[in-house]
């Protein structure tokens, strides 16, 4: 063997990169934190499947790209959630 080493190919994947400004899920209490929203109202967003969730143990969090999209649905429109 040589001691010039082949470069690695190049992948057909796309970029994934992970923007760390921005979380993947957040607590219920940032949700409410965020939107000013009450817990009693996020908790009906949750079972209505408005915000979606991950179950990790004991802890729900909230996917913060649905807490992205209610907000951006809002925005567009009046009237209650």
């Amino acid at each position: 063997m040589t001691g010039k080493q082949s470069p690695i190919p190049p992948t057909n994947m796309p970029d994934r990169s992970v923007d760390v400004d921005r979380p993947l899920t957040v607590s219920v209490e940032t949700v409410r934190k965020l939107t000013g929203l009450g817990s009693t109202t996020i908790w009906g967003l949750i079972r209505s499947g408005r915000l979606q969730v991950v179950k990790l143990g004991h802890r729900t969090l909230v996917k913060f790209d649905s807490v992205e999209r209610l907000v951006d649905s809002r925005s567009s429109r009046s009237g209650a959630l």
